[in-house]
């Protein structure tokens, strides 16, 4: 790490600290189809929590197993109304 005249040395610390992005496997992709199979109503809630995510982040890993058929189709919110 080096430093860039710029006093940004506490945010390049932080970013040098911060975990490796996961490969988006087949198998990350089956792990996330299992906890939302067993998550009931909030999916989306239980990836997040399990797999340490941001609520948008988890909502595009429920979204791209669903995409990738891992998970049957969600009806959308206004079809759920």
């Amino acid at each position: 790490m080096s430093a860039t005249g710029r006093e940004d040395e506490p945010l390049l610390a932080w970013a040098a600290q911060r975990r490796p992005r996961p490969q988006m496997t087949d198998e990350l992709l089956q792990d996330v189809a299992r906890v939302c199979s067993d998550a009931g109503p909030k999916p989306t809630l239980a990836v997040m929590w399990r797999f340490h995510l941001s609520r948008p982040t988890a909502g595009r890993w429920v979204t791209l197993a669903c995409e990738r058929d891992f998970l049957p189709k969600l009806p959308t919110k206004k079809a759920r109304k």
